[in-house]
């Protein structure tokens, strides 16, 4: 005669639910199914996820497989990167000047990075300023690459300074003729390597009350591509407040300094930029009243 047994809980995270014990005390083809699947489930661990790309144009983004921990891309900018998909070697981004490249990884397809991030891989101005001399107090930089921007001072621009994210080359060595302007003429060029690749343009005769603007026709990155990039800015004396137009707020914006040497801070009402903010740059700004660019930069 059969008694059915009371089995004891057992332990650990298995179901409440517990195959019983035959007569002779063995497990059931039920406990044996339960087991295996316990001892799989144990093994294989969760579904391997899929790889996400989170964010293809944040500087830092993350490339999850299974249970790695995320693979950091600490530089986007940089020419050469790789992505590590478990036991695979490093997949290289042979060309990171290209508009569109593809990161494989197992089945999945290519993953294109379109144009929102070609301006990391590509030659692009990092900044521009056009410098003047105000007498023997020093030099004084209006940022021109900012949208908007207006040169204010007399003669316009004369020196402009061009920060490049990158190395850019001309065969030879610059010449004037690598250069061209809306108006004006180009004096000299050079190149210098102080917080990035620069390039230094002496210039004169832009004209007033108008955009200028930069090209650069002979330069080319390191790889021999043209450069694309141009820089334009207003070019308005007397503009001192840089809302490009010249009005009443500027003539106050000069009186309020009159008498004062210029600072970073009042530079662009020493409109004559000879070191003094004075009845000169009140007449400067009185001769061009009511004068604005006519047009904005592209």
């Amino acid at each position: 005669m059969l008694h059915s047994v009371r089995q004891p809980p057992l332990k650990g995270n298995y179901p409440r639910a517990v195959p019983r014990a035959n007569a002779r005390g063995s497990w059931g083809c039920g406990a044996l199914v339960w087991g295996v699947l316990m001892v799989t489930l144990a093994i294989t661990g969760v579904a391997r996820a899929e790889v996400e790309i989170t964010d293809a144009v944040t500087r830092e983004f993350s490339v999850y497989n299974g249970s790695l921990e995320p693979v950091e891309v600490t530089d986007a900018v940089t020419r050469e990167f790789s992505v590590y998909n478990g036991s695979l070697e490093p997949v290289e981004v042979t060309d990171s000047v290209t508009r569109e490249f593809s990161l494989y990884n197992g089945s999945l397809g290519p993953v294109e990075v379109t144009d929102a991030v070609t301006r990391e891989f590509s030659v692009f101005k990092h900044g521009a300023v056009s410098r003047k001399t105000h007498g023997s107090v020093g030099t004084f930089d209006v940022a021109v690459h900012v949208p908007g921007a207006v040169e204010p001072r007399q003669a316009g621009p004369t020196k402009l300074i061009v920060t490049f994210n990158q190395e850019v080359q001309t065969p030879g060595g610059p010449t004037t003729e690598d250069i061209a302007l809306s108006s004006g003429t180009v004096t000299g060029v050079a190149f210098y390597t102080h917080n990035g690749p620069q390039l230094t343009i002496d210039m004169t005769g832009a004209a007033n009350q108008a955009n200028l603007v930069v090209s650069y026709p002979g330069l080319t990155d390191d790889q021999g591509a043209p450069l694309a990039e141009t820089l334009c800015f207003g070019v308005l004396t007397g503009d001192a407040n840089g809302d490009q137009r010249v009005n009443i707020f500027d003539l106050v914006q000069v009186r309020n300094a009159l008498n004062q040497a210029p600072t970073q801070s009042t530079f662009t009402r020493d409109v004559t930029a000879d070191g003094a903010i004075n009845i000169f740059d009140l007449v400067a700004v009185r001769n061009v009243l009511n004068t604005a660019l006519a047009n904005a930069c592209p």
